[in-house]
C-alpha cells in the first residue's frame, strides 16, 4: 500500500526472537509517534521517544522533542495547534 509516498513492506518472518522483540518495539514507537502527530499531543510524542530503545530516559525524550521542535518549525506547529 502506498500512502503519501510511504510504501508498506510486509515482513513474513524475522531471523530470531530478539529481532521480533525489536521489531515490535519499533512498531510501538512508530504508532505512538503517528498518534502524537494526529492528536497534537506533546505527552504522546515524549512517550514515543522514551520507548525508543536508544533513548535511556524520559528526560532525554523531552530534550529530544524540544530540540526537534526548536529546529523544525513545521513540527513545532503540530504541537501548537492545541
Amino acid at each position: 500500500m502506498v500512502h503519501n509516498g510511504i510504501v508498506e513492506i510486509i515482513v513474513l518472518a524475522l531471523p530470531s526472537q530478539h529481532a521480533n522483540v525489536e521489531a515490535l518495539a519499533g512498531r510501538a514507537v512508530e504508532e505512538l509517534a503517528i498518534r502524537a502527530a494526529r492528536e497534537a499531543s506533546e505527552r504522546t510524542a515524549v512517550e514515543a521517544f522514551a520507548l525508543h530503545p536508544l533513548v535511556d530516559s524520559v528526560t532525554v525524550a523531552r530534550e529530544l522533542l524540544a530540540g526537534y521542535r526548536a529546529r523544525i518549525p513545521t513540527l513545532d506547529q503540530v504541537f501548537r495547534r492545541t
